[in-house]
């Protein structure tokens, strides 16, 4: 009998293990507990982006409590840097620009020539004035001379005078000649008519005015002066006819007439 048993005993206590087996894996498979559910892992904390700064990377703390290296790209300072220099150096040019001493234009200054030939001499100072200037062949010598406080064209007069040259200017261009070839040019018709003076009164002062020695001549019916001068003194007459050509001043004199009984 208990021969018989021992089996049965055997195949019970297989299948009491078998369920044992089976219930342990069932609790681990297990869902959390509701307390779990109800109650969630707080999330992990989020690191702030750092403010803008110069400084292209910074440390932080992870969450875990380990140090990491935050990298912050600075690509948009760095290009607002640029733009700001940049801007910089185009706005201190034109200040640069405007600080520049001007060019000299023939300012004063002292002038000083020892035995230099007069074309040379008048060549300089017309660079240094900056005009145009045609000296004559026929002007020759030499010049000494020490000028203080003058211009350029100041220093041109003033050698011209002392070697007794003429300067003429026509259409922007100045000519340095000799007495002998200024009135060697060829002479040109002008005419005038008088607004206030009476030609004839006038024509005496214009032909001493003359280079070309010609005498005016005048028509009085139509207050006119006819006249004949060279092409360098030509503006000169025309300026003097415009300057004597004014109207005389007039007093008004104002009077009562009163009868007394």
């Amino acid at each position: 009998m208990l021969i018989r048993l021992q089996p049965i005993a055997c195949a019970a206590a297989a299948l009491l293990g078998a369920l044992s087996i089976s219930h342990a894996q069932l609790s681990s498979s297990a869902p959390a507990p509701l307390s779990s559910a109800l109650n969630p892992a707080p999330p992990a904390p989020v690191l702030a982006a750092p403010p803008p700064a110069s400084a292209p990377a910074a440390k932080g703390i992870a969450s875990d409590g380990s140090s990491m290296m935050l990298v912050q790209a600075s690509t948009a300072p760095a290009a607002a840097g640029t733009t700001s220099a940049t801007t910089t150096a185009n706005t201190a040019a034109p200040v640069a620009a405007e600080g520049a001493p001007p060019p000299d234009l023939g300012g004063v200054g002292v002038r000083e020539f020892q035995g230099d030939e007069v074309g040379q001499v008048l060549r300089l100072l017309a660079r240094q004035a900056k005009v145009n200037m045609v000296v004559s062949e026929a002007v020759v010598g030499t010049v000494t001379m020490r000028l203080e406080d003058v211009t350029a064209m100041q220093a041109v007069e003033i050698i011209a005078k002392s070697k007794a040259l003429f300067v003429d200017k026509i259409d922007g261009v100045y000519y340095v000649k000799t007495a002998a070839e200024r009135g060697a040019e060829p002479t040109e018709a002008e005419s005038y008519q008088f607004s206030y003076g009476r030609a004839k009164d006038m024509a005496p002062l214009v032909a001493a005015q003359l280079a070309s020695k010609d005498a005016p001549q005048t028509d009085e019916r139509t207050n006119t002066i006819f006249f004949r001068e060279t092409r360098s003194n030509i503006d000169s007459i025309r300026k003097l006819l415009v300057q004597i050509d004014k109207p005389t001043k007039q007093v008004m004199i104002e009077a009562r007439l009163v009868e007394v009984n």
